[in-house]
């Protein structure tokens, strides 16, 4: 394993290509590709996780397994903690994940929290997509 030296966060293999036959949709949940979402939060943080929960509906639909950042604002609520932990933590997430979305929103267009995830994901060579793309469309079949 690789590990981001500013963070030490550990950073798993890229995983763009499996051997599951047929559609996503139809493989078990556990065995669907995990999605990064990211959508800016500092500017407007009701309105942030709004959009990421739009995201994570329309990326479960279409084969993914997304995972939300910003339902840790519950557990910053009940654990609190800095926001560089929460920076950390989120890009420990993102290194086990097999793809980022990034929200397509000028909000997040200049976030500097997703322009870091952004730089993360491209330097762990985690695919990048600005598009809702079934997941059938991302891996061999």
């Amino acid at each position: 394993m690789n590990c981001d030296p500013l963070a030490n966060v550990p950073v798993a293999p890229c995983k763009t290509v499996i051997a599951l036959d047929g559609d996503p949709l139809d493989w078990p949940l556990q065995d669907r590709p995990v999605i990064y979402v990211a959508s800016y939060y500092t500017a407007n943080p009701a309105q942030g996780i709004a959009n990421a929960v739009d995201a994570y509906k329309a990326l479960l639909e279409v084969g993914y397994i997304p995972v939300v950042p910003h339902v840790n604002i519950l557990l910053d609520m009940l654990a609190p903690n800095t926001p560089d932990h929460w920076y950390s933590y989120d890009k420990a997430i993102l290194a086990r994940c097999d793809f980022m979305y990034v929200c397509p929103d000028s909000l997040t267009a200049h976030s500097s929290g997703v322009l870091n995830e952004i730089r993360f994901a491209t330097e762990h060579d985690i695919p990048i997509l600005y598009d809702i793309v079934p997941a059938v469309d991302r891996y061999t079949q």
